[in-house]
């Protein structure tokens, strides 16, 4: 479920020389998948329109050429995913480093993911 989560990061960063960031710059060891992205992105077309290509199915889907990049060490690096109690501990970390408000999305395709994100949240 967290996979089209993951992808905003490539669709992101394979922009940045074009349109900048709306993010911060990735960690190292992420620098080879982020690269094999750019890659993928190089071929969509128009060329003068890219992103539209890029953004295609946004948030909804991990499309095809984008399934090899986007494993579960990938979406652990970019996304809040884990067991019920690893979410738990991660939304406590982030209280503890000074954060007040927590949200999350839920795509409206998946509603049962609001009753399974009341489970987290209401046992915080």
């Amino acid at each position: 479920m967290a996979g089209p989560s993951s992808a905003i990061t490539l669709h992101n960063l394979a922009e940045v020389a074009e349109f900048g960031s709306i993010s911060h710059k990735p960690p190292p060891e992420l620098a080879k998948l982020v690269d094999q992205y750019i890659r993928v992105y190089q071929t969509y077309e128009p060329l003068d329109a890219r992103y539209l290509a890029n953004h295609k199915n946004h948030v909804m889907t991990v499309r095809p050429e984008e399934e090899h990049l986007t494993g579960g060490d990938f979406i652990r690096a970019t996304t809040l995913s884990g067991t019920k109690e690893e979410l738990r501990d991660r939304i406590r970390a982030l209280e503890d480093m000074g954060y007040t408000t927590f949200t999350t999305h839920v795509r409206t395709v998946l509603p049962e993911i609001v009753e399974k994100w009341a489970d987290v949240i209401e046992r915080i």
